[in-house]
């Protein structure tokens, strides 16, 4: 009876495993953000890969605030469609930055992506990283 219980133990903890690593592969993520009014809390969205909707969408910058040798923002992405949206922070430091986004909501449910952004020309930047989405 003991050794049929440590194999079933041994049997559901390489299950679990398994299911665990497929679950959270991070996949490539890539969009580009355009913000020709420095003064407007909003840039649009073009060249999203994988999330295609969000091309003609728009990253809203809800709040900002410095911190030492940074700045900190609170954004929220949304879908051109309107029928989906991921918040999250962008940290900026000096010449480049860095987003974490999350709680993906309708058609960006369970997106979580992290990964770089740099200047790319004029009012041009790329956000380029990793995403997972969880069930």
């Amino acid at each position: 009876m003991k050794k049929l219980l440590v194999m079933a133990l041994a049997i559901l903890s390489i299950t679990l495993l398994v299911t665990a690593v497929e679950a959270s592969k991070p996949d490539y993520f890539y969009l580009e953000k355009v913000c020709p009014d420095p003064d407007s809390p909003f840039c649009d969205l073009q060249a999203a890969e994988p999330f295609t909707g969000l091309n003609g969408g728009q990253i809203e910058y809800l709040s900002c605030a410095p911190a030492t040798d940074k700045w900190l923002c609170e954004v929220v992405l949304t879908t051109k469609s309107g029928d989906g949206s991921v918040s999250g922070r962008v940290r900026w430091v000096s010449d480049h930055g860095y987003f974490t986004l999350r709680r993906g909501t309708g058609s960006l449910a369970g997106l979580h992506a992290v990964g770089r952004i740099d200047w790319l020309h004029d009012d041009t930047f790329s956000l380029e990283g990793t995403y997972h989405v969880e069930p």
